[in-house]
């Protein structure tokens, strides 16, 4: 996180089969991301996206068993966090069903049910 990185998320990260955890967190990523990006991230455990400029919908992934699997979102923890609380800096929140935590344009993240 932290690197500077701007335009659109790269989609060859959506290759990495073998990814456990990405932290993109605090870049100037932009735009949305697309339906087909999770489906080879069979081992992703943590993904953080949060204070980006990514907008609309983040497509759904199945989280698989991994070391650090709980079963419940509320045991599962910060495993995915992304700009979906309110206030936004965008007209409209980005929606994240899967997102365990929400951050809004304050900063601020909460667990996701409370955004």
């Amino acid at each position: 996180s932290d690197n500077d990185i701007k335009g659109s998320v790269p989609s060859e990260i959506g290759n990495l089969s073998e990814l456990v955890s990405i932290r993109l967190s605090y870049n100037e990523l932009t735009g949305t991301i697309p339906d087909y990006f999770f489906a080879n991230l069979n081992k992703i455990q943590l993904i953080q996206l949060h204070s980006n400029r990514i907008r609309g919908t983040i497509p759904t992934l199945e989280w698989t068993e991994g070391e650090n699997w709980e079963p419940s979102r509320s045991t599962f923890g910060s495993s995915f966090v992304a700009d979906c609380g309110s206030p936004s800096d965008f007209g409209e929140s980005l929606n994240c069903t899967e997102c365990t935590m929400c951050c809004n344009a304050h900063g601020n993240c909460y667990p996701n049910e409370d955004t």
